[in-house]
């Protein structure tokens, strides 16, 4: 719906027909976070009802049919031609099917219906289960149904996509095989249509079987609906709002882009002060072609007013091009969804085999990783970086003291073992302050001169775009990498020093939320791991991060037993906690890293465990009550004195 807003196709469309007595899924709320991301010009929290929602897009005629009734809805059987059986004959600017014919038996009269409902010029919005709904319905829909059908008809094609999961995947012939989507996973189909000519509705042929007397013989039409095949997908809502396909005349080397969304008075006064000068000083990006280079910037108004004000910018400026995207930033919105949204402007023109850096505001990286990322990605689609967590204050200090921002890899990993934050320190196993974190990033042995361990979450540093209209959906667990690949072998890890290292500048006084747990062996790492598998992960992702071994050692004398006896603490709590990951499946696996991306962004596995989750919350709201009573004390105590 929003592509077709921002590409005119719903601007004056005063009706709506929907088939079925649309409700929002999964619930009223997460349909208003939805719309508030995406519609950010619609007062989200007055849309309670789909009705409410085509009202906000200038629709004031909204009707729906549905025997049951609800939402007064019109109770008329689809299975019978309507214009015969109850006199209507209306018709609309916009007719919606989503997830409602495959319910009922007679298609032909289900179409039919469709065909009259909607007005010449008006738009059909096919929302349909294609193939893994065992028993789901009665029907399941191919591509090539709406090809023929809109061949027959005379309908405009303007988007024709399969829908997994939360992905539109603009359909091609060899897109199921590409992605190594199986039988048995659930996808959908979208088909918008637009109604040319107003004439009777004409029963489709199979455009695959679609035959034509020619020379005296009858041969296939070779060009014929469902028969011509779809290379590339040029639909008009395939492209997306400012995206062309181009032609093999036009294209052109890839661009190398680096979006930072920063957003609010304190980030970005760290930004300019500390962030950006580590880019610049360290010559991270001297290592990007200049002419077919672009660094963006995402920020509110403020942001771009004080930035585009900042030296420190036109010091940029004098190593590649710099664009700043303003962003309005509503208040009491999370910043996860304005992290999504940020880098979602930023992609908005991308085309695929351009290369975006994923950067953060409060990241430090040695002088190697983007050259060793822009290698990578010469073979593979996604750079993955694991990134241990400094403190802020001590770190920068240091940093703006020595003057020497050219760090390599082992360098930087000295400096952040001088300033180890608590939480890298209770991901490590067995460490001196006895105590671990609830939410583990890592699971760590420490050894002298680093680490060795897994990381359960890794930041996608970097991605050769595969279809630029794959969304991010959401980066609370940096999952958008996986969109841009067919499988793990498109995948790429730093995991040596040898490759580079990246920090995680972070206050000392930051705990994501959490209290510190007591105990630090091998019991409380794997009851945090087996809490940590219950969330609402694209768990199959994380766990083929967490089965891929890293080191970082700066000392390359560090005996190799001593390593291999820290490795065995390491594998044998992440042995323990596949061994309950599969306890939990239907279909135990050997191996997370031989799955299609399709399946490696499957949900969690096993939510049945909500007294977990109560308890988490519980300690939360513990949490912020103490702090809450801290500092009421202190104001009492500093009233006294």
């Amino acid at each position: 719906m929003r592509q077709m807003q921002l590409q005119g196709f719903l601007a004056g469309r005063k009706s709506v027909l929907e088939l079925g007595s649309q409700t929002f899924a999964p619930d009223t709320h997460r349909a208003r976070e939805a719309i508030r991301e995406l519609f950010p010009e619609i007062p989200s929290d007055s849309i309670s009802t789909p009705r409410d929602f085509y009202r906000a897009l200038g629709m004031t005629k909204y009707v729906s049919i549905d025997l049951d009734g609800h939402d007064g809805a019109l109770r008329y059987n689809l299975n019978l031609p309507l214009d015969e059986t109850y006199q209507f004959r209306e018709t609309f600017d916009l007719v919606t099917n989503h997830g409602t014919t495959e319910h009922a038996f007679d298609q032909f009269h289900c179409f039919e219906n469709i065909h009259k409902l909607t007005r010449t010029g008006g738009l059909m919005l096919h929302a349909l289960p294609s193939q893994g709904y065992h028993n789901h319905a009665f029907f399941n829909y191919h591509p090539s149904f709406f090809l023929d059908l809109a061949r027959a008809n005379d309908y405009d094609v303007l988007g024709l996509h399969y829908n997994l999961g939360e992905e539109l995947i603009p359909y091609t012939d060899s897109v199921l095989a590409e992605r190594g989507i199986m039988a048995t996973d659930f996808l959908a189909i979208f088909a918008v249509l637009r109604k040319t000519v107003d004439r009777p509705f004409i029963i489709p042929f199979d455009g695959r079987y679609y035959m034509e007397e020619r020379d005296g013989a009858f041969v296939p039409r070779t060009d014929f609906g469902s028969h011509a095949r779809v290379e590339e997908n040029r639909f008009p809502l395939s492209a997306g709002p400012t995206l062309n396909p181009l032609t093999s005349e036009e294209r052109r080397e890839p661009r190398v882009r680096f979006i930072l969304p920063v957003w609010g008075k304190n980030f970005m006064d760290a930004f300019l002060t500390f962030g950006l000068r580590g880019l610049i000083e360290s010559g991270v990006l001297d290592t990007a072609p200049r002419d077919s280079s672009e660094f963006v910037i995402v920020t509110d108004p403020d942001g771009a007013e004080r930035s585009n004000a900042s030296a420190m910018k036109k010091k940029l400026s004098a190593i590649l091009p710099v664009r700043v995207l303003v962003a309005p930033t509503p208040p009491h919105t999370n910043s996860y969804h304005l992290l999504t949204r940020n880098y979602n402007l930023a992609l908005a023109d991308a085309v695929p085999e351009d290369i975006y850096f994923f950067l953060t505001s409060d990241c430090f990286f040695s002088c190697e990783v983007f050259a060793c990322c822009l290698e990578r990605l010469k073979t593979q689609r996604v750079v993955l970086v694991p990134s241990l967590r400094v403190v802020e204050e001590s770190f920068q200090a240091e940093l703006m003291m020595r003057q020497d921002w050219k760090l390599s890899g082992r360098k930087l990993l000295q400096l952040a073992l001088r300033h180890e934050h608590p939480l890298t320190e209770a991901f490590c196993i067995d460490n001196d302050s006895n105590r671990t974190h609830p939410q583990p990033a890592q699971v760590l042995a420490r050894v002298p001169g680093g680490y060795v361990g897994r990381w359960t979450v890794m930041h996608p540093l970097a991605i050769r775009i595969a279809n630029p209209l794959a969304r991010i959906a959401n980066t609370v667990d940096w999952n958008y990498g996986a969109l841009h690949i067919a499988g793990w072998a498109d995948v790429a890890v730093l995991d040596s020093i040898d490759d580079g290292l990246t920090v995680s500048t972070t206050p000392l006084s930051y705990h994501q939320g959490e209290p510190y747990r007591r105990g630090s062996g091998v019991a409380r790492h794997l009851s945090n791991l087996k809490d940590w598998v219950n969330n609402r992960w694209a768990l199959e992702y994380h766990l083929a991060q967490l089965a891929h071994p890293v080191r970082l050692l700066s000392d390359q004398a560090t005996p190799e037993a001593l390593i291999a006896a820290a490795e065995a603490r390491v594998n044998h709590v992440i042995a323990q906690f596949l061994d309950y990951v599969n306890t939990r499946r239907y279909l135990p696996r050997a191996s997370y890293q031989d799955l299609p991306a399709s399946a490696l962004l499957r949900d969690a596995i096993d939510r049945r465990q909500l007294l977990r989750g109560s308890k988490r919350s519980i300690a939360r709201l513990k949490l912020s009550l103490r702090n809450r009573a801290t500092r009421m004390v202190s104001r009492a105590l500093a009233r006294f004195r």
